[in-house]
């Protein structure tokens, strides 16, 4: 077995939804073509490795199968010289890096491929993309809307820590005044950070997010019945995985901690599993 350190691209198109709304099909295929064109160019010549296409997204390897002393310098190259490509064609992207451990067992031909990113996803509610609130101005028919929702299966979701019912934007809202400054977020954030580092220190994590589930559900860090009794429900009735369960513990130490908690209480715990779950298991 041996262990590598690889890096990970990944590239996605802003607002392709927008896009397709606004300009002719035909047009947008053709520039959506020499849009993956340009991107696997310039990961190709930067030596990284396109994996996949899904959707109008791409995901590239760099390290992997060869590895390079400068491999996530030759992400980062590729992803400069990809953003002035994409703009000349009147499209603007989002583009993540992430470097990470990759084990591979050469026996028998088993990967375990990186790493550490963090993947942000977004859906409209429906097909016509207007069935939010009361849905009153949907076109779509109830099985259409079922089948799109089905695109994202239950196995993939349950991957996903935080599952967010974004409102629609409305008059109203415009006359709000601005949230926190982006420095006060960072500023908790680094606070949240530094606190889990103490916790997990002289263990092999130093974040919540890399935290055992069986370390959560055991021992020291486990959690009193009163403060989990929600959670507890929730997976005696088949509405979150065990998989759930862990996410969010996790979850919630780290709101806890965003909170300045010593430990989560059962509102932190509450906050954890609306945050993942929109359906009837919110505490």
């Amino acid at each position: 077995m041996e262990r590598k350190v690889a890096t990970v691209l990944f590239v996605d198109l802003v607002d392709s939804t927008g896009l397709v709304a606004q300009v002719d099909p035909e047009v947008v295929r053709q520039r959506v073509n020499r849009y993956f064109a340009q991107v696997s160019r310039c990961i190709e010549t930067h030596g990284g490795t396109v994996e996949k296409f899904a959707g109008d997204a791409v995901m590239a390897a760099f390290g992997v199968p060869i590895a390079h002393e400068d491999d996530a310098e030759r992400a980062l190259r590729a992803a400069l010289a990809i953003v002035p490509e994409v703009e000349a064609l009147g499209l603007a992207v989002r583009i993540g890096v992430e470097s990470g451990e990759v084990v591979v067992a050469r026996a028998r031909s088993s990967i375990r491929f990186p790493a550490r990113f963090q993947l942000v996803m977004a859906a409209n509610p429906c097909p016509c993309g207007l069935g939010f609130g009361k849905g009153a101005d949907c076109s779509c028919r109830p099985q259409a809307r079922r089948a799109y929702a089905g695109k994202l299966s239950g196995p993939l979701l349950d991957r996903v820590d935080l599952q967010v019912l974004m409102p629609a934007i409305n008059r109203a809202s415009l006359g709000q005044d601005p949230g926190e400054a982006s420095a006060a977020v960072a500023a908790r954030v680094a606070a949240a950070r530094g606190l889990q580092a103490q916790r997990w220190a002289g263990l092999p994590w130093s974040l919540n997010g890399q935290a055992a589930g069986s370390a959560l559900r055991r021992g020291r860090w486990r959690l009193p019945r009163a403060v989990t009794v929600d959670l507890d429900r929730a997976l005696d009735r088949g509405q979150i995985t065990l998989r759930g369960y862990d996410r969010v513990l996790r979850l919630g130490w780290t709101v806890a901690d965003l909170a300045g908690h010593t430990t989560p209480d059962r509102s932190d715990l509450g906050l954890a599993l609306t945050m993942r779950n929109q359906g009837p298991v919110a505490a």
